[in-house]
């Protein structure tokens, strides 16, 4: 053998020798969790009221995904490694380690065989996310009208529905700036943010960075009268970075998932993420096309669970059409429970960057469209421009979902993703780039009105559940051009509020002034011999 071979030979080993020695990030499977029952575990202590709330209202039962780790399990393996992070929903915890403290860890009887390589020793910073690949123009005439005039935003501001009561998470790579943003003011002003967290840093600040998740964030909530119109400024948000932006490994997945169960123990109703995986630093971890639906994700696993405990997911369809090798739309987004969003152009057309979808065993992906092209946004600078991409319209479908759900606290998350698709203008003949295509308000909120009990349509609904400062009637249509009263009264009978007018759309918001008291009786009273009563909660 020559001295050259010699020295690749050597050069081999040695660099196989460091690799086992650095260290990496896994995720390791344990076989249960211990003594816990579901039947007898207090969820109280690691779930919101909210959260409770959500799946009381779905009929969505606790289940053994619920049920945290098993901490003397998790304290066994800090004797060997360093845990990064933990996922309930899987039974599964990250760690940081050596091939061989891994080889340790996975001989210990509570741990199963399956392992994913989240982050290995290999890993560069040189590959970006598709998204920072999107055009950016300063264009500061533009407004939100052609995108909201599609899906309908006027009427479902008109009827008072602006996300009130209704908790969207939202998923990115930070959202720089959005503090010292005017078109955000309101947000901070009003409490509207509920938490945040940084999954990357392991902190709560998600400001410093991401300029993406600002732009994204600005077609939520974003609100600058006459300028710039959010399509549901009034909704409670909670804002996660899971990307990180100088990397592309499996570990941002997990940071997804940590992001997923972070949003549900807080009772989210929807997970806003115009994200997308399928190549890495490491293209040893590459995903395949025939990966797509077929549950090898973690962020798709981590998706389909979100959508079992009744929150809706809605992922941009990704920015792959133009990319001969994969085209496709991209991880989680063909997860079957997740609503995929595509762009369509100015011509409500296809947008050419817009990954592609397909049919599979009953399938269709990607499932609606948005204008993703010179969608308009509010940047970091304050300034309103558009922008290019899924990324962009991901948020337009979230929205809409959230002013509907405000309308109809009361239906699944499964109602709310069943009526988008079917006020589709491409319902009955959809494809697999635009799926059924653009929503609308209009149609999807008949949709809706039409699932209610004959009871529930001849009752007002009374809303949210618990009052704040505002309190929305849904009145069914015959009442429109009626008068009406409305008392509030104390647990005493002492009458609190006194509010009259008429009935003029189906749904009517009313500001209260503050009220000293936790429960209280609302009368509501329709000329001429109209009369319902019901018991409300004051925040």
């Amino acid at each position: 053998m020559s001295s050259v071979k010699y020295v690749w030979v050597l050069f081999f080993l040695l660099s196989a020798c460091n690799i086992q020695a650095q260290k990496q990030t896994f995720l390791i499977f344990l076989k249960d969790k211990g003594t816990s029952s579901v039947h007898t575990f207090n969820f109280d202590k690691i779930l919101t009221k909210a959260s409770i709330e959500r799946r009381k209202q779905q009929n969505i039962h606790f289940r053994y995904e619920d049920l945290p780790i098993w901490k003397p399990y998790r304290d066994s393996l800090l004797q060997y490694v360093k845990i990064v992070g933990q996922s309930k929903w899987l039974n599964a915890i990250a760690i940081e380690a050596t091939t061989t403290e891994l080889q340790k860890v996975r001989s210990l009887p509570f741990v199963l065989p399956e392992v994913i390589l989240l982050k290995s020793a290999t890993t560069s910073s040189s590959r970006k996310m598709y998204f920072h690949q999107e055009t950016f123009f300063e264009t500061p005439s533009s407004k939100t009208y052609l995108q909201n005039s599609w899906i309908g935003v006027s009427e479902m501001h008109r009827q008072g529905l602006r996300g009130e009561g209704v908790t969207i998470a939202v998923f990115d790579n930070g959202f720089a700036n959005l503090p010292n943003i005017t078109a955000f003011r309101h947000l901070f002003d009003n409490n509207r943010i509920v938490a945040t967290y940084n999954f990357v840093q392991k902190n709560t600040d998600v400001f410093k960075d991401g300029r993406h998740g600002t732009q994204v964030l600005s077609i939520l909530a974003a609100h600058l009268p006459d300028s710039f119109i959010g399509i549901v400024p009034s909704a409670n948000y909670i804002l996660c970075t899971t990307e990180e932006n100088h990397s592309e490994t499996k570990l941002e997945e997990f940071y997804w998932l940590s992001a997923a169960e972070f949003a549900d123990s807080l009772g989210a109703h929807i997970i806003s993420s115009s994200l997308g995986y399928n190549l890495f630093d490491d293209t040893a971890m590459n995903y395949q096309l025939d990966d797509l639906s077929n549950h090898v994700a973690l962020i798709s696993r981590a998706a389909e669970l979100a959508s079992q405990v009744g929150i809706l997911v809605i992922n941009s369809a990704g920015n792959e059409g133009n990319n001969k090798k994969w085209r496709k739309l991209m991880f989680p987004a063909d997860a079957p429970s997740v609503i995929a969003v595509a762009a369509a152009n100015r011509e409500r057309k296809h947008a050419n960057f817009s990954s592609w979808g397909y049919q599979k065993e009953g399938l269709l992906k990607p499932e609606l469209a948005a204008l993703g092209d010179l969608t308009a946004i509010v940047d970091t600078n304050g300034k309103i421009g558009v922008n290019f991409g899924t990324s962009f319209a991901c948020p337009q479908v979230a929205g809409l979902a959230a002013g509907l759900w405000q309308a109809f606290p009361t239906v699944s998350s499964l109602q709310i993703r069943q009526a988008l698709l079917a006020s589709a203008e491409r319902a009955h003949q959809p494809d697999t780039l635009l799926g059924y295509g653009i929503p609308n308000f209009r149609t999807a909120y008949r949709v809706l009105a039409s699932q209610m009990t004959s009871y529930e349509k001849t009752m007002p609904i009374l809303f949210p559940t618990v009052v704040e400062n505002q309190l929305q009637i849904a009145f069914p249509p015959f009442f429109i051009g009626k008068s009406f009263d409305l008392q509030i009264f104390d647990a005493a009978g002492k009458r609190l509020c006194f509010l009259e007018g008429s009935i003029q759309h189906e749904l009517h918001s009313f500001e209260l002034p503050p009220l000293p008291v936790v429960w209280g009786t609302a009368v509501l009273k329709i000329s001429p011999d109209f009369f319902f009563q019901t018991k409300i909660q004051f925040r």
